[in-house]
């Protein structure tokens, strides 16, 4: 090639010397001129490379993050398909065991398909969680030490998805959809207690939403506004800058600037726990995951009178196709009792639904308030009137009777002017089929036959009226020992027969049984209506015999009939003695002396309802050993002696004993009687589906809703919930502007009435829970229990001083980590009254050894009838329990996943499987328990069983969540070198919503509330 110089010289030849130095000055321009242009060429050259560059990264970006969306679409279209439908679950993978790097995914799971397989809401072909495949980081993680240990509950692992290639593997796309729903929502909701004013000193409270005073002043304990992070904020602490501050924020990214000023390890402890432990908010469509569709709303129910409403009502209005509602279910929930003793003329009565114990047996359900016999004992003796020449016999008799309400409201027995709307208030006793008897006088060889006739006590008459506190047990004798025939403490009853004879002569009686003694108890209001409330048959007393001896005036055949004497007359002595009376007596098995006695509160609470209103025993075939684990062996002891039935050797020093469990002291000062709260009876405004506990299942075991023996009654779990609308009737009806009772449920139509069942339309559950979370941390959030500050607690003493009707006071220290087993019965009756009470609410900051306050053994029962394991329905749990419960409820969940291949389907199946029990009996602080035994009685008021933690997240609870978190990657590659060119994140937080897909497939729509773009991480 030829050089630049030469070509120079082919187009400028050479001149003479006399133009040289023109010529070289136009050479050196020619260059200069020639270089600008290279110069030139080279610059442009290079500009168009940048340019063309700029344009390839620019459309590498847009490549990158179209396809980012498209990601983003794509997840988005799967989770529609789905998780839209009704009848899905959903659970993170680590509920399968998994803890490597895909443990967050979330799965999904057809509940119409027992068998169906999870589907994994990520990208790729066919995801594997326990697979380690090739993947790109979705989220950072965050490990402390970083080693990779991940050592502690706040270090995560990196979240890592599949990719799928797009345009011949040039794109790459990659998502993931994070589970909402199983994260502690911390942002706090308002509440009832926080809206309103102080109701202290005022006699009329302020119109809200048609909700009672005895409501308004219990809200603070029926719904906790917000789940515990005290890492971040205290919840009792109105002042607390960071708890207002959350209710202003939208995103996480916000959260930085409040933890601004925190130390760096706990700074760091916050935001690793919102990666998957805690988020800002979520909200649950109350909706069916098993059965599919809606809730039904039961506080439709307050909107009809319950005793006029009837089961074919019930089941147009909920389609109830098996059957699970029952007039009992509303006139439950909304009976409406007051739960503090006044004035006895304006108290409730016994509520009695049906006219016979028969038609009680018969039916599914029962909702009556009764008394509980505990132990009932009819004694009896044969005499001849010595001062009747004849000889005329007599029955002398009296009932002995114990008596317990078992329920958190009062009653008043025995006032037979009570008015009828308010109940029945009378008891009527009836014994019927006594033996026969043939007496022979022994000294003269006569003898006399017969039959003892029936017996009949009156309430009214033979005792008077007794307010039932709530949980008391009382005991009383019909007749007093006062009263009775010529005021000797007895009956005396001519048998129409006569045997001469003197006091020095003996007698001996032969007493044959026709059958089995049948006991009946009517129940009588002031109409004189009367309801058969109790049918009892003992069967199998043999026959017996009583010598009348001579020797001993306590055991003469021939005694005074009008004297009070106990050595001589016809008197409540005479039915004392051994050897002279004769009876029938059952009780409860309740001895404190027992082993047992512990078990046998708790077995009376979960395997054999106390409240049962009949039963027929054959003792030939009665075993002790046998009660808790026959359900046709009722557990009550009938023996007549320390190990006999015979009638004739009768021991009354074996009834009624002071060292049993229900005693009433009849003598000395101070509250006489045993106080045992059990059963919860709605006060206030229903929230939760546990005071359907008060209704009887006759043949069930008691208790059964929220326990595991509960089985297709927890569906009411899952069919049903309280919305706390207020009635349409109502003048305060601005929804939207105030929270309601049920403090969560946010209203998303405004013009929302209760004017039928359907109100799930129109709410949305916010800050609900997951019960499928297998986040430690999360339950550790969910369970700490209700916080609450002193200044929103009030109470209600459960007298009042004087005439005067109880008042209300505040509670002296906040309240921690509280569990409620009575959630509606809080705020009354805890302490007795104001002045010198025989018991009072237990606090943890005032009482030094709190937890050891409620254990129980013999001697503290039995010098302590007011234990607060019996009178207290609430405790707090220590801070550092919640934690380790969350993981003992993680462990059971993985256990179930491993036994049955899915997570639980419904909350009936999650609460029939007790699997919240295991953990609690696996967490042996929690109840104090040793071995298999809680020495907090199991089942009991204060024992935080499986029940209390559903009273404190069941309205709240869900097993799908309808709240998710997509994060979507794309990443451009060098189609040659394979090298990442770009790449795009983008993250949407979407909402499943009540509106129906238009496709009936996906069921219901989902909805992006919020679009962001990330800075992807770099493998």
């Amino acid at each position: 090639m030829a050089s630049f110089a030469n070509l120079i010289l082919v187009y400028f030849p050479e001149k003479s010397p006399q133009a040289g130095t023109k010529q070289g000055f136009s050479l050196i321009v020619a260059i200069f001129l020639t270089a600008f242009l290279v110069v030139l060429i080279v610059s442009m050259t290079l500009i168009l490379q940048m340019e063309k560059q700029a344009g390839m990264t620019a459309l590498s970006k847009l490549r990158a993050r179209e396809a980012a969306r498209l990601a983003l679409m794509m997840a988005l279209g799967d989770l529609q398909r789905h998780a839209g439908p009704d009848q899905r679950v959903t659970a993170r993978a680590e509920i399968t065991g998994a803890s490597n790097q895909n443990r967050y995914w979330t799965g999904v799971w057809d509940t119409s398909n027992e068998s169906a397989e999870a589907h994994w809401l990520v990208s790729g072909d066919t995801p594997d969680p326990s697979a380690n495949s090739p993947s790109v980081q979705l989220q950072a993680e965050y490990d402390h030490r970083s080693d990779g240990t991940y050592h502690t509950p706040y270090d995560v692992p990196a979240v890592r998805a599949p990719t799928t290639s797009l345009e011949s593997n040039e794109t790459e796309i990659a998502w993931w959809v994070a589970d909402e729903g199983v994260k502690a929502a911390i942002k706090p909701v308002n509440d009832v207690s926080q809206e309103l004013p102080t109701l202290e000193g005022k006699a009329t409270p302020p119109e809200y939403y048609g909700y009672s005073e005895k409501t308004l002043r219990s809200a603070a304990f029926l719904n906790d506004p917000v789940f515990d992070f005290k890492a971040l904020y205290d919840i009792t602490e109105s002042s607390d800058s960071i708890l207002h501050e959350l209710e202003k924020i939208n995103s996480k990214s916000q959260i930085a600037p409040l933890v601004e000023d925190f130390a760096l390890p706990l700074k760091k402890k916050v935001a690793s726990q919102f990666l998957h432990a805690v988020t800002l908010e979520n909200y649950f469509v109350l909706s069916n995951s098993k059965e599919g569709g809606l809730k039904k709303d039961l506080s439709y129910l307050k909107t009809i009178h319950p005793h006029t409403i009837t089961a074919a009502d019930l089941n147009t209005l909920y389609a109830d196709a098996d059957s699970l509602l029952t007039p009992d279910f509303a006139r439950a929930l909304y009976v409406n009792a007051n739960p503090t003793a006044g004035d006895k003329d304006s108290m409730m009565g016994m509520q009695i639904p049906r006219d016979t114990v028969s038609a009680v047996e018969s039916a599914e359900q029962d909702f009556s308030i009764l008394p509980v016999i505990t132990e009932f004992q009819v004694s009896a003796g044969l005499a001849a009137d010595d001062q009747t020449e004849a000889g005329e016999l007599y029955l002398v008799h009296k009932l002995y009777i114990e008596l317990w309400n078992p329920y958190t409201v009062p009653f008043v027995l025995g006032k037979d002017d009570l008015a009828a709307e308010l109940g029945y208030s009378d008891l009527r006793f009836e014994i019927s089929n006594l033996p026969n008897y043939s007496i022979t006088n022994n000294s003269s060889g006569e003898t006399t036959t017969g039959s003892l006739p029936d017996l009949s006590y009156l309430l009214s008459r033979d005792t008077g009226d007794q307010t039932m506190r709530p949980g008391m047990v009382f005991y009383t004798t019909l007749p007093r020992d006062n009263g009775g025939t010529g005021d000797t403490g007895t009956f005396h009853l001519p048998l129409g027969t006569a045997l001469a004879g003197k006091n020095s002569d003996e007698y001996s009686g032969e007493f044959t049984m026709s059958g089995p003694v049948d006991i009946r108890v009517i129940a009588i209001n002031s109409t004189g209506a009367e309801k058969e409330i109790y049918a009892f048959e003992l069967d199998g007393y043999p026959d017996f015999e009583i010598e009348y001896e001579s020797g001993q005036r306590a055991t003469w055949f021939n005694r005074r009939k009008s004297s009070k004497d106990g050595q001589f007359g016809m008197n409540n002595e005479s039915l004392e003695r051994i050897g002279y009376a004769f009876g029938f007596r059952f009780k409860f098995l309740d001895s404190q002396n027992s082993e047992t006695m512990v078990a046998d509160l708790s077995n009376w609470l979960s395997l054999q309802d106390p409240r049962r209103r009949s039963f027929s025993i054959d003792l030939n075939h009665w075993n002790i050993n046998a009660v808790w684990t026959d359900p046709d062996t009722p557990p009550y002891d009938f023996r007549l002696s320390s190990n006999d039935f015979d009638p004739g050797f009768f021991d009354p020093g074996e009834s009624f004993k002071s060292d049993d469990f229900f005693y009433y002291q009849t003598s000395g000062t101070g509250r006489k009687d045993r106080v045992a709260r059990v059963f919860n009876i709605a006060t206030v405004e229903p929230t939760n589906p546990d005071l359907l506990n008060a209704i009887h299942y006759p043949g069930e075991r008691p208790n059964p809703i929220g326990n595991p023996w509960g089985e297709e009654l927890n569906a009411v779990y899952d069919r049903y919930f309280f919305s706390t609308l207020p009635a349409p009737s109502g003048s305060d009806q601005d929804l939207g502007s105030k929270p309601l009772l049920n403090c969560r449920l946010h209203v998303l139509d405004e013009n929302l009435t209760l004017s039928g069942v359907d109100a799930a339309e129109g709410l949305i559950l916010e800050n609900g829970f997951n019960l499928n979370s297998t986040s430690a941390l999360a339950w550790e959030k969910v369970l700490s229990g209700h916080r609450i500050a002193a200044e929103d607690a009030r109470m209600r003493y459960e007298q009042g001083s004087f005439a005067n009707p109880p008042e209300w006071f505040r509670v002296p220290k906040k309240l921690n980590n509280g569990f409620f087993k009575f959630p509606e019965a809080a705020a009354f009756n805890a302490t007795e009254r104001e002045f010198g009470p025989r018991y009072e609410v237990l606090l943890r900051k005032e009482v030094g050894d709190y937890d050891n306050a409620f254990r129980i053994d013999s001697v503290q029962l039995h010098t302590d009838r007011q234990h607060p394991a019996f009178v207290q329905s609430f405790r707090e749990l220590q801070k550092d329990i919640p934690i380790k419960l969350g993981q003992a409820i993680v462990e059971e969940l993985r256990e179930f996943y491993n036994e049955e291949g899915h997570p639980p389907f419904s909350l009936a199946e999650y609460i029939s499987s007790g699997l919240l029990q295991d953990a609690i009996n696996a967490t042996p602080e929690v109840n104090q328990r040793s071995g298999d035994f809680d020495e907090i009685p199991a089942y009991g008021p204060s024992s935080i069983d499986q029940r209390a933690l559903l009273n404190a997240i069941g309205s709240l609870a869900s097993v799908r969540s309808d709240s998710f978190e997509i994060t979507a990657r794309a990443d451009i590659n060098d189609p040659s070198t394979g090298r990442v060119l770009e790449s795009a994140m983008c993250r949407a937080t979407v909402q499943r919503l009540a509106e129906a897909h238009t496709n009936p497939e996906f069921g219901r729509k989902f909805q992006i509330l919020q679009f962001e773009w990330l800075t992807p991480k770099f493998d």
